[in-house]
């Protein structure tokens, strides 16, 4: 009977350890206390699955909502910003290139294109992509654990379960 009840924790464990960061249900992430949906993040890959006419990664989807923030301030506090007509423009630019009609982006499409934008700059502008960079560590960031872990330095990883083991290599002879 106790083996059991043991067993029987072990499920409500993991869906806790798997929401402990989610404020809300439906969190991706959230980045200095301001949310990003997992809707948000799923409407921002859909728009860049019709725009380069292949799938996205929802995971480095996500990491550019991350940076891109931290990267069009920093940016614009050097003098080097972008609007969103700008980028709106260039999303309709690659709509054209692909054969599309523009349609109205998600906010997270927007600022990807920003964030596209305003990297082009940032190596001209002595000091930025260090400024970058020590913003980027120092931010408040967590990420929903079914996405992966976040990193200051290289954005979301994949999240490694220690009891999940990678299949071995047949040896091929």
């Amino acid at each position: 009977m106790r083996s059991q009840a043991r067993y029987a924790v072990v499920p409500v464990l993991t869906v806790l350890a798997l929401t402990a960061c989610t404020q809300q249900p439906g969190t991706a992430a959230t980045v200095e206390g301001e949310r990003i949906t997992q809707a948000e993040l799923a409407a921002t890959v859909e728009d860049l699955d019709t725009l380069n006419g292949m799938a996205s990664d929802p995971g480095q989807v996500l990491t550019s909502l991350i940076f891109a923030p931290v990267v069009v301030t920093a940016s614009g506090d050097a003098g080097v910003g972008v609007s969103q007509a700008e980028a709106t423009a260039l999303l309709d630019e690659v709509a054209a290139t692909a054969g599309l009609e523009p349609w109205d982006y998600a906010p997270g499409t927007i600022q990807i294109a920003e964030l596209q934008l305003v990297s082009q700059y940032t190596a001209s502008v002595a000091g930025l992509n260090e400024e970058i960079a020590v913003r980027a560590a120092e931010a408040d960031v967590e990420v929903n654990p079914l996405y992966g872990e976040w990193s200051g330095a290289s954005g979301v990883q994949p999240t490694q379960w220690p009891w999940l083991l990678e299949p071995a290599t047949a040896a091929v002879g």
